[in-house]
């Protein structure tokens, strides 16, 4: 089994190889957890950890048996950011459905995944917090998008209802708005060249504060971490 280090409070982050996902794993690192680096390009993982001392871990994050082997493997998990996702970006009528499909099960069905695996042993450890990733996209719909914008707003409506079912069990969940492709790309050569999205701003101006933490749409999600 592993654990936080010297007790500290352990973090997981999906999509953490790169964008949104990198810069998160280093500001939960910054803020004391000992973070998991879940990437599906496992030396894109490799590189965040070895950037915030964590645990990297190649892993499908739609793979249900995989992911609940490597919760399996945690002692503890006090945060679980799913922030791993994909577009696709086709008008409508020219969507494949295998297409929306693939959107729907990496945007919509791996969070789901992640709930079920980690809860149980958050609520065993007294609670914690899950952070989705949304995105402004379920809100703000252009043309030739794809079924992304609706897999957007699905993972806000299951962030509602997890957050009412899990609340009990003292598991808080939140969505935080992200606006970067940086964390989406499907290989190191699709990155973007710069995730200066807003997401990622205010994490940045929030790491200069005092209390190193999230956004301020998550900062509520994810209290200062207590080593116990």
């Amino acid at each position: 089994m592993s654990g936080g280090a010297a007790g500290r409070k352990v973090a997981i982050v999906t999509g953490a190889g790169r964008g949104i996902g990198r810069e998160t794993s280093i500001v939960l690192s910054s803020a004391g957890y000992a973070v998991e680096c879940v990437d599906l390009d496992g030396d894109a993982a490799a590189e965040t950890a070895k950037l915030v001392g964590g645990r990297a871990t190649q892993l499908d994050v739609c793979d249900e048996v995989a992911v609940a082997e490597f919760v399996g493997t945690l002692d503890r998990c006090d945060v679980l950011v799913s922030n791993a996702g994909i577009w696709r970006f086709t008008p409508l009528l020219e969507t494949p459905i295998s297409e929306a499909i693939d959107v729907l099960r990496v945007n919509v069905i791996a969070p789901l995944i992640w709930i079920k695996s980690v809860a149980p042993l958050m609520a065993a450890g007294g609670g914690g917090s899950i952070v989705h990733l949304a995105s402004t996209a379920a809100r703000a719909i252009a043309t030739a998008t794809g079924v992304y914008p609706s897999s957007k707003a699905a993972v806000i409506a299951l962030t509602e209802q997890a957050a009412v079912e899990l609340g009990p069990l003292g598991i808080r969940v939140n969505t935080s708005p992200a606006k970067s492709f940086g964390s989406m790309a499907d290989s190191p050569s699709q990155r973007t060249s710069s995730c200066e999205s807003r997401g990622i701003s205010r994490i940045r101006r929030l790491v200069s504060r005092s209390r190193r933490q999230f956004p301020r749409a998550v900062r509520v999600a994810i209290p200062s971490p207590v080593r116990s």
